[in-house]
């Protein structure tokens, strides 16, 4: 007799469903009472949407359906797909698998017209006979976090007129509506701050305001170009009104119910929108003014400025869940025991640390009778991961930071123990690396650590218990030299008079773009100041100059060699131009927002850098003129000599600092000595030149 059972590892805090990005574990196990041949034994992750409707015409029925694929992977425990067989002997056989999920894919889901599942499949390969395969389900959910998500961030104001005749005077008059809303994404849970503007020139009243939560699921058909679509109102409320020949303002509040996410970035088969309809009703009128207001649903609310945490914890670190502050969980049925983790808190109640610091946490065992263990150990763990596909090709790459075992109790090659029944605690702490990245959680990748406490049991596999915990480096741009340095770029152009335009004798006059600045390290919510240069002896006006503020993202794939790049402008200027013939200089100042800092220098995989571009505008006839600024972003602002000589190398600077930054560094340790420090940092841009010509 052959048997396969397959289980699926609980994830952090024994839930039963997966973000993406997560790994998926389980355990196969063949059982065998005699010798047997197989071709092999394999794994099937599968995960696709799938919609299905049917539509009547008369006698003729017509099935429309659609088919989205994203994760169609076979992984052999033994044996290969080329077809040679093999003998295993009786007994019980186990085989564990990893799996990485996607960070593409969403969240599982079931409709009427069509589904999104996700499942794993233990598949036996037999010569000669029907295979014998045993599938489990698992679900995917997104945590979507809505500051991702840049257009969401922007206010959003519609209007809407309609005209009423008016018998008495026989004239049309205007009602107008306007409705807004200080930005288009929401979590469940949060209200949606709507403001409503009449002016009603009409001798109507408008009785009250109709406030509609629609959500609009699309099913689609690639195949045959079709689709269709269900209305369901997720809420339904009534605000006031407007008399007649008046005009009122006034806010009400939408709050957002538990509900299905948006999900169109991330399937195309089965979307889920929503929008807010506002209509005013109005007495004896058919024509009334009626808005529809899209919004996007999400996990993670969006933070603005004044909520968010200065730039050593990016706007796109990943949330602090609920399990940093660990929940009373219930006894493993199976195992009669429970294990949680309880991770101290930095100096100032965070659960936020910096490169260098001590992880300190306590581990609780509970036991209802006695078992025997290998070993109790602590596991501490930090990687950057970027991933991404093409067609059906994928890109990612790991770069491991920690990976720690510290046993509690036993070493693991030692005999079992017993430990009785009864509740054990256990501390621990762990000295993080100085030179740890800081999280980020980014589109196509992200930089994460985790805790973990697991039991060792012989022939078991023990429940586990993982912490995510956050990384944040304060980086002091003092340490690099050449960031204090002052930076001049100059670039030229020429212009060809169109006549002779092959003849380099014939050039016009040059125009010349100076750029200056007095360094180039910056923090967040620090204003940069440059100077702009014109030096014009063409006869070519320069319209206007633009300066924008870029951040520029770079995955990097091991798999398969491979750069993917995103940029981003984060700031947009726009100053002055200069005349034919003519000389100007300017300067031009921005501030710069709460943005990741440069992390070059600690991750290869994941890099974030920033550089300013400044583009004097030529028109329609000629190239634009450009010049590019690489600078770094930190976290400790670079000082004035005078500054540096009055204040210790470890002081905050003088500006009071908010948030986290401020506790950073209430806790960093007093910097070592300058010259010590300068020896793992590059040479400036004087020392490279010097060092080239010797």
């Amino acid at each position: 007799m052959t048997n396969i059972s397959l289980t699926l590892e609980s994830n952090v805090d024994g839930r039963r469903f997966y973000y993406p990005g997560e790994e998926l574990r389980g355990t196969a196990i063949l059982y065998l009472d005699s010798i047997k041949k197989f071709k092999g034994f394999y794994i099937k992750i599968f995960g696709q949407a799938k919609s299905n409707w049917t539509k009547e015409s008369g006698k003729i029925k017509k099935i429309f359906e659609g088919t989205e694929v994203y994760i169609n992977s076979r992984t052999y425990l033994f044996g290969e797909p080329s077809g040679t067989t093999f003998e295993l002997q009786p007994g019980t056989h186990k085989f564990n698998f990893v799996f990485p999920i996607p960070f593409q894919i969403p969240s599982s889901l079931t409709l009427k017209f069509g589904r999104i599942l996700y499942y794993v499949e233990a598949v036996l390969d037999i010569p000669w006979k029907f295979d014998k395969e045993v599938k489990v389900p698992f679900t995917v959910f997104r945590f979507d976090d809505l500051n991702f998500y840049r257009n969401l961030k922007e206010p959003v104001k519609l209007v809407e007129s309609k005209s009423i005749l008016t018998f008495s005077a026989f004239a049309f008059k205007f009602i107008k509506m306007t409705v807004s809303v200080p930005y288009s994404g929401y979590a469940v849970g949060q209200s949606v701050p709507i403001t409503i503007n009449y002016e009603n020139e009409t001798h109507t009243k408008v009785v009250k305001t109709s406030i509609k939560l629609i959500q609009t699921i699309t099913y689609f058909s690639p195949m045959d170009g079709e689709s269709k679509q269900t209305r369901k109102t997720v809420v339904n409320a009534n605000s006031i009104g407007v008399d007649a020949r008046h005009s009122k303002k006034f806010l009400t509040n939408l709050k957002i119910p538990p509900t299905i996410y948006s999900n169109s970035k991330f399937c195309k088969v089965i979307t889920v929108c929503y929008t807010i309809d506002i209509a005013a009703q109005m007495s004896r009128v058919q024509v009334e003014p009626k808005l529809s207001l899209p919004i996007i649903i999400g996990g993670l609310p969006i933070r603005f400025e004044e909520d968010l945490v200065t730039s050593v914890v990016q706007p796109t670190a990943p949330p602090l869940f609920e399990p940093l502050a660990p929940v009373e969980e219930e006894l493993d049925e199976d195992l009669l025991m429970n294990i949680k983790l309880i991770l101290e808190p930095n100096d100032h109640g965070k659960h936020i640390y910096h490169p260098g610091h001590v992880l300190k946490g306590t581990a609780i065992l509970t036991l209802l009778r006695t078992k025997k263990f290998r070993g109790i150990y602590i596991k501490v763990y930090g990687r950057a991961r970027t991933y991404w596909a093409r067609q059906t090709q994928v890109y990612e790459s790991i770069e491991v930071y920690i990976d720690t075992n510290i046993y509690l109790v036993g070493p693991k090659n030692n005999p079992t123990f017993e430990l009785q029944p009864g509740t054990h605690k256990y501390n621990f702490s762990h000295k993080l690396s100085e030179k740890l990245p800081s999280s980020i959680n980014l589109k196509y990748g992200n930089i994460a650590y985790f805790i973990e406490a697991v039991p060792d049991i012989p022939w078991m596999f023990g429940q586990q218990f993982k912490i995510p915990f956050v990384v944040a480096r304060c980086d002091d741009l003092n340490l690099y030299r050449n960031l204090k340095e002052p930076v001049k770029i100059v670039e030229k152009k020429n212009f060809f008079p169109h006549a002779s335009q092959y003849s380099i004798q014939n050039d016009s006059n040059p125009l010349h773009l100076t750029v200056m600045m007095s360094h180039s390290g910056f923090v967040a919510n620090q204003i940069v100041s440059m100077t702009v240069l014109y030096k014009n002896e063409s006869d070519v006006n320069v319209v206007k100059t633009t300066v924008t503020f870029n951040q520029k993202v770079e995955f990097r794939s091991s798999t398969i060699p491979q750069l993917k790049i995103d940029e981003y402008k984060l700031v947009e200027v726009h100053a002055e131009g200069v005349d034919a013939k003519k000389s100007k200089s300017f300067p031009i100042s921005f501030k710069i927002h709460n943005v990741a800092s440069s992390n070059r220098r600690f991750c290869k995989v994941i890099t974030v850098s920033y550089f300013i571009e400044v583009l004097g505008d030529l028109g329609r006839e000629h190239s634009n003129l450009k010049v590019k600024i690489p600078i770094t972003i930190g976290d400790i602002p670079i000082r004035s000599q005078e500054e540096s000589l009055a204040v210790e190398p470890s002081a905050p600077p003088e500006e009071p600092l908010s948030g986290l930054v401020a506790d950073l560094l209430l806790v960093l340790p007093s910097s070592p000595p300058l010259e010590i420090l300068m020896d793992d940092f590059p040479p400036s841009y004087e020392d490279a030149i010097k060092m080239i010509q010797n």
